[in-house]
């Protein structure tokens, strides 16, 4: 009786070791702003936006940025591109893998850290110079590492 059950019982005290931890939760972390250049214009700033990532139990997630101005202001980023992103996750070996609804977006991946307590990955920064009301320029500020911290 007892070979019979060796077995089962090895399967129970070994699985939980090679379990993934949950990820259901709230999660949140901020990016680092990049420096400004010493050539930078009088007036010019940087911002350091925050991403809130909502991971639900159904396999469903919301991400979100705010935008806090140096001013001390935050807002919600609505703007085409930018508004709160719904879709779907699944967790594989470490790495959270979200697929936006709307497909004309990115999907994302992040690692899991090995405690469960974080999700990091590379995020390429952007610079926006404006010099007049239709002259915007976009460029590559560099890659900066995003970590959400478990807030829930």
């Amino acid at each position: 009786m007892l070979r019979k059950l060796a077995p089962l019982l090895l399967t129970l005290v070994v699985a939980p070791a090679f379990a993934q931890p949950s990820v259901v939760g709230k999660w949140s972390g901020k990016l680092a702003a990049p420096k400004l250049p010493d050539n930078a214009p009088a007036g010019a700033m940087t911002i350091s936006p925050q991403f809130n990532l909502e991971l639900k139990a159904d396999g469903t997630y919301i991400w979100k940025m705010e935008l806090e101005m140096p001013s001390g202001v935050t807002f919600n980023v609505k703007s085409k591109g930018l508004e709160p992103e719904p879709g779907t996750y699944k967790l594989e070996k470490g790495k959270l893998i979200l697929t936006p609804k709307d497909k004309e977006r990115k999907g994302r991946t992040l690692t899991l850290s090995a405690d469960g307590k974080s999700l990091s990955m590379t995020m390429t920064a952007r610079a926006r110079t404006v010099n007049g009301p239709d002259d915007s320029k976009v460029k590559d500020a560099g890659k900066r590492t995003l970590t959400l911290n478990r807030v829930k």
